[in-house]
């Protein structure tokens, strides 16, 4: 899937572009509009995130940005944002980390215990780390799993009919069928590995990050290794003008690699 020696490293010192959002736009086609800057009202003060430690939206089919961090939130036209999700049977969901968002314009996201710093507030007001729905008409949050330990990662097939969900406090990543209301079923194994993100090619192949970032083929066999210079491995994503360039997010850098396959679209 791929031919590689060492993977570049993308700094602003690696380049002369004046922003990362220029670096981008002449390196790899990715437009402005689909960047997004997060800030964090809830800190003291407001801290400007200087680094992707995530990948933190997802285009829907209408070219709306979901932006994740420790809660749901879409930005209108004006800049604003909507809460999609905020809690669950009216109370407050633990620290959502992931979120997928089908064609139909419904989302699943999980739902870890990782208590930031600026919070105000104590434990957990849920009974567990949970995967949740919500449907394109927003009508309520549903849960869809309860028997994970810590979910993470997650994204589902380009035909909305399987869901990849990585269980990181396990080490295990499991597959699920999307049932036509949004339940989840047919849960099985996928492989003996947990994930912080994760995205599928159009092979069908899913990558996870961690030590790096580990390739599997559809039957849970592994089948590539990027090693990253790095201790840890937080988020994969294809992007670049044809889709064919991963995009790597390590604790310091970020990282890429062309590849022979595309993204899955």
């Amino acid at each position: 899937i791929a031919d590689y020696d060492e993977l570049p490293r993308v700094t602003f010192a690696d380049r002369s572009a004046k922003s990362f959002a220029d670096l981008l736009r002449k390196q790899f086609g990715i437009p402005p509009e689909h960047l997004v800057s997060l800030m964090n009202d809830e800190a003291t003060g407001v801290r400007m995130m200087t680094r992707l430690r995530a990948m933190v939206g997802r285009m829907t089919n209408k070219d709306r940005l979901i932006v994740y961090y420790s809660g749901h939130a879409a930005p209108t036209s004006d800049g604003k944002h909507t809460v999609l999700a905020h809690e669950y049977e009216g109370k407050p969901i633990n620290s959502s980390n992931d979120v997928w968002v089908r064609s139909d314009g419904s989302l699943f996201f999980t739902d870890p215990f990782y208590k930031r710093p600026y919070w105000n507030r104590g434990a957990s007001e849920q009974d567990g780390q949970h995967v949740y729905y919500l449907p394109a008409d927003r009508s309520a949050v549903r849960r869809v799993t309860t028997d994970l330990k810590q979910p993470n990662g997650i994204v589902g097939t380009p035909d909305g009919k399987q869901l990849y969900v990585a269980d990181i406090g396990a080490g295990k990543t499991y597959r699920y069928d999307i049932l036509p209301n949004g339940d989840l079923g047919g849960k099985k194994l996928f492989c003996e590995m947990g994930s912080d993100g994760m995205t599928l090619d159009a092979d069908g192949n899913l990558y996870l990050t961690g030590r790096g970032v580990t390739a599997f083929n559809r039957a849970g066999e592994k089948i590539a290794q990027f090693p990253i210079p790095e201790g840890w491995t937080a988020n994969v994503r294809f992007g670049g003008s044809n889709r064919d360039y991963l995009f790597i997010t390590a604790g310091t850098s970020i990282y890429g690699v062309q590849l022979k396959v595309k993204g899955a679209q």
